[in-house]
């Protein structure tokens, strides 16, 4: 986990290190991240204007944003790492200057990986989606990389984006998170959606199980849009979801709040869905 204790009373001196070495060539990493930040600046730029839309440069100035932020983070870390004697990786929160970073890069893909697809009630692009429960997520961390997660939360399921890609562009845990809130179609298929569900929330860590809180709690905030046969459905199944999860003896208080958050989700929805 980044912030979780590393051999906090190992020495340097007993791995070689000297603090002066290595300040040197972590200070170098970062000076030559940041000639790829000041490109991926730039691409990023270039991405959001309309004039370069839909042309071959479109994918190369997408893959020096993504790689040139990346190498900032990974320098970043690296000089941090070598210049403390604690060896301790703090959290990153969403208003550290990489936590910003972090969830800007998250919601950069996400769009471009979700590009083309839109959301079956309002026909709207689909990345709403993510951005809404990310946005949801904020009201109940500042961890960073969990919100950065719930950008990405729709990811391997939904796109041709793997957990490999993901691992390397935003870390081993976020790409964890995502991971565990990825179904597994034929076993869903196979068992029924509810009960495939059920079991998976039983057993997925409580920062994931957060994520997909939220996750169920937009779903079920779209009831007023959807079709009566829809909301019956996902209601049944919202239910028997939850009677599960509320099983678990671990559960948190930001977790129970996101459950009856999603019940009054669910009763606001279906009064709208029948209102005149």
């Amino acid at each position: 986990m980044p912030y979780t204790y590393i051999e906090q009373n190992l020495s340097l001196k007993s791995q070689n290190f000297t603090y002066k070495n290595h300040y040197k060539k972590s200070h170098t990493i970062v000076n030559s991240a940041l000639y790829c930040g000041i490109i991926a600046w730039a691409g990023e730029c270039w991405y959001f204007n309309e004039v370069m839309m839909h042309t071959g440069l479109e994918k190369i100035i997408f893959v020096l944003f993504i790689v040139g932020s990346s190498a900032v983070l990974r320098a970043q870390t690296c000089g941090e790492f070598f210049s403390v004697k604690s060896f301790v990786v703090d959290l990153v929160t969403t208003d550290s200057l990489e936590g910003k970073a972090l969830m800007k890069k998250a919601i950069i893909f996400a769009k471009k990986m979700h590009e083309g697809q839109v959301r079956k009630f309002d026909k709207m692009p689909y990345v709403t989606h993510p951005v809404r429960v990310a946005k949801k997520m904020k009201t109940i961390t500042n961890d960073a990389e969990l919100i950065a997660a719930s950008y990405l939360h729709d990811i391997i399921e939904d796109t041709s984006a793997n957990f490999k890609q993901l691992k390397y562009l935003f870390g081993l845990r976020i790409a964890n998170i995502v991971n565990d809130l990825s179904s597994d179609k034929t076993q869903s298929k196979k068992i029924g959606k509810a009960k495939y569900l059920g079991q998976k929330l039983l057993k997925i860590p409580l920062s994931s199980l957060l994520v997909k809180l939220a996750d169920r709690w937009d779903n079920t905030s779209d009831f007023a849009r959807a079709d009566p046969e829809f909301i019956a459905n996902y209601r049944a199944e919202t239910n028997y979801i939850l009677s599960v999860v509320g099983r678990r003896k671990d559960l948190e208080e930001t977790h129970i709040s996101l459950i009856r958050d999603i019940y009054t989700a669910m009763h606001n929805g279906e009064q709208a869905s029948t209102s005149p």
